[in-house]
């Protein structure tokens, strides 16, 4: 079998990697996606995490921090009747106009219906797509420059220590009824809850597309003692999460709106809300929350707290021992250090909406490094800002 030759090879197709790819084809490069799965969409479909934001500087912030691909995603996966814009978790009237961003706080998908919309994406921006493909059965493959979107840090030598967050499972539920539910989650009544001491599980999760849809997402199965990223201990964490899955159900069956409910199923891949964490040219800190960097390449917010926001530097992606290579996505993101320290740093960039816009600069970075020949690190940061204004991505962030 003959040597293939691309551009730019992007491993990972969640959402990161999925914005990276298109970008870098939209620019002209050669550009193969690989994913180990058979699927995109990553933590979205394959997690439940169906809920993407991030793209707000804060809360109740009237400013937005990602536009660009996560526009062209979003558009097109409403289009497709995969997704719809959701206010906390909640539907917001169809007669909203197209300027009332401020009741738009995050984008909620449909998981399996956003998997072909991504699909569409990838293909029709001309990139060569390979799904079931791990990184070692790229040998054949050749390429320019290579993007690192895997989550967990595969490539670019020593890796520091893997994640000390914890590990969840997605959960969806039939034969709910949503009306009562919602009416319990309206109250000031705590909404119900499982634990057994070590793991738990809290009914604050997603909503599905549908307001009287009898069926609904959970990501809110938190697996206590599952931080690893070996076979081990993810083969606790998967016996455990369906362990919690089925008690639940069981408990859930006593509380209002869930007598009928059923398991439909469990998330088809584990949700790890950081990998390992990547050894960057530079490192996102808590002081740099709202804070102007010179060489931002795509900005972070938060839809759950008043965080404000973070711009994320080209830097943070840059590899600091490994050439022809880049970062983006939740890889690069920083850990949590102590009981706090690095918290706001690892919360905010690792969300849906931040890694797309990462992945976005990525891509457009390695199509630029391919066709001037040069490598990342030597990459003139205020043309590849000008190109991603020109993508309509947002560089800076805005304080209130």
């Amino acid at each position: 079998m003959d040597t293939e030759h691309f551009d730019v090879l992007v491993f990972g197709g969640g959402v990161a990697g999925v914005s990276a790819a298109i970008a870098a084809a939209e620019e002209g490069a050669r550009t193969c996606l690989v994913e180990r799965l058979g699927w995109l969409g990553g933590m979205v479909t394959g997690a439940y995490v169906i809920a993407l934001c991030g793209q707000w500087a804060g809360k109740m912030s009237k400013h937005r921090t990602v536009a660009g691909n996560f526009d062209k995603i979003a558009e097109r996966a409403i289009k497709e009747g995969a997704a719809a814009w959701t206010h906390w978790n909640r539907l917001i009237s169809k007669k909203a106009g197209p300027g009332e961003w401020d009741n738009r706080r995050e984008l909620t998908v449909d998981p399996e219906a956003f998997k072909y919309v991504l699909d569409r994406l990838v293909v029709d921006a001309g990139v060569y797509l390979k799904l079931h493909t791990s990184a070692e059965m790229t040998g054949r493959i050749d390429a320019g420059i290579m993007i690192d979107c895997t989550g967990d840090g595969v490539f670019g030598g020593t890796r520091s220590y893997p994640t000390r967050a914890g590990v969840t499972m997605g959960v969806r539920l039939g034969g709910v009824d949503a009306r009562r539910v919602r009416e319990w989650d309206g109250r000031k009544t705590p909404l119900p809850s499982w634990s057994d001491g070590e793991h738990s599980f809290t009914a604050s999760g997603w909503m599905s597309l549908a307001n009287d849809r009898a069926e609904l997402f959970y990501d809110c199965m938190a697996l206590g003692g599952c931080a690893g990223l070996d076979s081990v201990s993810k083969t606790r964490a998967e016996i455990d999460g369906r362990m919690v899955a089925h008690e639940t159900v069981k408990y859930l069956r006593t509380q209002p709106g869930y007598k009928n409910c059923y398991l439909i199923s469990t998330g088809p891949v584990l949700g790890n809300r950081k990998g390992r964490a990547v050894l960057t040219r530079y490192y996102l800190t808590d002081e740099d929350q709202d804070e102007c960097m010179e060489d931002s390449i795509a900005v972070a917010g938060n839809v759950m707290r008043d965080y404000g926001y973070m711009e994320i530097p080209y830097r943070a992606l840059l590899p600091k021992h490994t050439k022809n290579l880049l970062y983006a996505g939740r890889v690069f993101t920083p850990q949590v250090h102590g009981e706090r320290q690095n918290f706001i740093a690892y919360e905010i960039p690792r969300l849906v909406a931040p890694c797309i816009a990462s992945g976005e600069a990525a891509g457009v970075a390695a199509a630029m490094c391919a066709k001037g020949c040069i490598e990342p690190a030597d990459l003139g940061v205020a043309a590849l800002q000008k190109r991603l204004v020109a993508r309509g991505a947002i560089m800076h962030g805005v304080k209130e």
